[in-house]
């Protein structure tokens, strides 16, 4: 310590929200040792530069510069500074670990400690003015949950917030900085920083606005204008109405004009082509004429951009438009969210660390097949609890819906009407590899799209609230001791709240030794630009009304969609799914995952398509005797390029630890289902000896 002592120094206070880190900096800044220190603290200096702003980017915009100005004042001769901030996401911790270095610093970090009710009962108290207005009591309560204290920083815990003992919280303040102080004057430094950075978030939310206009922010509406737009359109649409009537009794003339000369025209006496040939020209010319006219009036009047401004505003306030912003937090975000607050029994089907899937069918060994139980009655989301639920937070559930279902409409070219497969109950057989049943009725994307896929729209402040709270119910309010936990496994009860829509994700493993792994194309709306498995989509209706019922019918069309891949003959396709599990990013976006091997090697699937193999891919399945080929696939235009991956890349564990090489870890990023379908795959006894060709 003794060649650290004549460096500058940098004072780290940090921990979660209302733990206390300004006022301990504050009173630190007073004493006589720290006041020439210079102090930064980051909610102040958001608000200096950023003042109406919480997004992800300012906030590490915000880091950034506090670092750059401790980094002036000590350069220009400050003996120290004192850096006040949560640091909790880990490249912030990783800044000013490199601060220090290049300086170079001593630094010190002490880490403010609170419990969860009472960072609740400070934050209720906090005046309404403060930085961190993108906060709230739930998330705040989250947040002193998961903080990342580290054991060799100095933890310093401030006493319960109550306004008659003011004087006594101060008292107890001085002696927190006197820990500062005596570890200041015997030269400490916090020492195994790399355990800290580690420790630290991996990623923070990024966040967007979801808000759909279709008027600009500087448009103004009055009643007059209202009126005077739909004048304007009723005058446009019966203008195209009167210009499409005048169109048809001329097309009406010009065609009889045309067939007048022909003997099957007049009563059908002869056959043959009388007239004048000169004659039909005119005719046909001013027909196209009058479809051009036509064209052009409707994209001129209907599609223009101009007449677009002017529905929108005789539309206007026919839709409501609701202010919520999507995050993507992190895989172990949402991993610990929900460990915390599963029952214990549940727990342990969380079978890989800091990846958000819950097992609702546990890896099998041996595979096993999924057939299906239809009934006709549709238990639908039921939405009068979720209306009740959404009172309480002042969410309009009804407007709400109808915003997102907009939205979603006004993504697509053309929707074709699939109609999806809802889940509604599990059924395990009791003997090893016996099929698992699963009860389905008929689903609704757009209910999927208002439940599954609106998890993580969220409102900021200190009234704010996720959606994922009103899916989830009371079980998910952590700001006080939950009554109830989360029960997973109960699907009639979960069914309620969310649509559940069954998807398959399905591995497809070549003769020559490749897992084949696909990244999607950004023109899709799922995954863009990510990397999934050979082949993944969504369960369809028309896909259990073949005799077998079995979700193996969705696995084969899905993969023959979009990477193009038929069995061969002598392939086996018995009992090909391996386990199932939600996506608890998504609520419970439910996939089973499947495994196929095929006698088909790479080049057979992937090769670039001649004009002989497409005259030959021409013939019927059972005809041909090769693949498709992925450049022939019907949903080719979705991914833009197959990944594959040597199968000795997968590793065997089955104690639950990592199956995922440096390689596999590179290409996935933080995808979650193939994570789970390579865990699956690891257990698998088929894929074992298969992979034993190999090594």
């Amino acid at each position: 310590m003794s060649t650290t002592r004549n460096l500058p120094v940098l004072i780290v206070i940090c921990g979660p929200p209302c733990s206390g880190k300004s006022t301990v900096s504050r009173q630190l800044h007073v004493r006589t040792e720290f006041s020439s220190f210079a102090r930064f603290d980051m909610d102040e200096l958001r608000l200096s530069v950023w003042p109406i702003s919480n997004t992800a980017e300012d906030r590490a915009n915000a880091y950034g510069r506090m670092h750059e100005l401790a980094a002036e004042a000590i350069q220009q001769g400050a003996p120290g500074a004192i850096l006040v901030a949560t640091y909790q996401p880990m490249q912030q911790r990783r800044a000013v670990q490199v601060l220090a270095d290049r300086l170079p610093a001593r630094l010190m970090i002490f880490e403010c400690g609170i419990s969860e009710n009472e960072a609740v009962n400070r934050f209720n108290n906090r005046e309404l003015t403060h930085a961190a207005d993108d906060l709230s009591a739930e998330k705040v309560w989250d947040l002193a949950q998961d903080f990342p204290y580290h054991g060799a920083a100095i933890k310093l815990i401030l006493p319960a917030v109550h306004p008659d003992t003011l004087k006594n919280i101060i008292l107890e303040t001085d002696i927190l900085i006197d820990i500062i102080l005596e570890k200041f004057q015997a030269g400490y430094a916090t020492c195994d920083l790399e355990a800290w950075v580690k420790l630290g978030n991996t990623s923070s939310n990024s966040i967007k606005s979801r808000e759909t206009s279709t008027l600009g922010a500087s448009v103004k509406l009055t009643s007059k204008s209202r009126r005077k737009a739909r004048c304007k359109r009723f005058w446009q649409m019966l203008f195209i109405g009167a210009s499409i009537i005048c169109a048809s009794f001329a097309t009406v003339v010009a065609v009889k004009a045309l067939l007048d000369p022909f003997p099957f025209f007049a009563q059908f006496q002869n056959r043959g082509f009388h007239g004048n040939p000169a004659l039909w020209i005119p005719a046909w010319v001013s027909l196209a004429g009058l479809g051009g006219i036509i064209a052009l009036l409707i994209d001129n009047f209907y599609h223009h951009s101009k007449a677009e401004l002017l529905k929108s505003v005789v539309t206007a306030g026919l839709t409501p438009r609701i202010t919520l912003r999507e995050g993507t937090p992190s895989n172990f975000d949402v991993y610990r969210h929900y460990h915390r607050r599963l029952q214990s029994d549940q727990q342990g089907r969380l079978l890989i660390d800091g990846v958000p899937l819950w097992f609702v069918v546990l890896p099998h060994t041996k595979g096993f097949d999924v057939t299906t139980r239809r009934i006709q009655h549709s238990t639908v989301v039921n939405q009068q609890l979720l209306k009740e639920r959404a009172a309480k937070l002042g969410l309009d559930y009804c407007g709400y819906t109808q915003w997102r279902e907009k939205e979603t409409r006004d993504q697509y070219f053309d929707r074709s009407r699939e109609v999806g497969v809802r889940v509604l109950h599990i059924t395990e057989s009791k003997e090893t590899g016996g099929p698992v049943e699963i009860t389905v009725c008929k689903g609704s994307y757009m209910s999927y799209v208002c439940t599954e896929l609106s998890s993580n729209l969220y409102v900021e402040g200190r009234f704010g609230f996720e959606l994922r709270e009103l899916f989830e119910g009371p079980a998910w309010c952590q700001s006080q001791p939950p009554v109830t936990k989360l029960d997973l496994s109960n699907l009639e009860k979960t069914s309620q709240t969310y649509e559940m829509l069954v998807g398959v994700q399905v591995a497809l493993t070549t003769h020559d030794g490749y897992l084949i792994l696909q990244r999607r194309s950004n023109l899709i709306q799922v995954a863009s630009g990510g990397v999934v498995a050979s082949g993944a989509g969504a369960a369809q209706w028309i896909d259990l009304t073949s005799r077998k019922r079995s979700l193996t019918e969705t696995a084969l069309r899905e993969i023959e969609e979009e990477v193009g891949w038929v069995p061969h003959k002598e392939d086996n396709l018995d009992a090909p799914f391996l386990g199932a599990a939600f996506n608890l990013l998504r609520g419970r976006d439910l996939n089973f995952y499947c495994h196929f091997h095929t006698r088909w090697t790479l080049d057979d699937i992937s090769a670039k398509a001649t004009l002989r193999r497409r005259a030959y891919n021409c013939l019927p399945r059972t005809v041909r005797s090769r693949p498709r080929g992925a450049t022939l696939a019907r949903d080719a235009w979705e991914l833009v390029h197959l990944i594959p991956i040597p199968i000795t890349e997968i590793k065997i564990k089955r104690d639950g630890g990592d199956i995922l090489s440096p390689l596999l870890k590179s290409q996935l990023g933080d995808s979650r289902h193939i994570r789970g379908l390579l865990y699956c795959l690891a257990q698998s006894e088929r894929f074992c000896e298969i992979k034993k060709r190999y090594e």
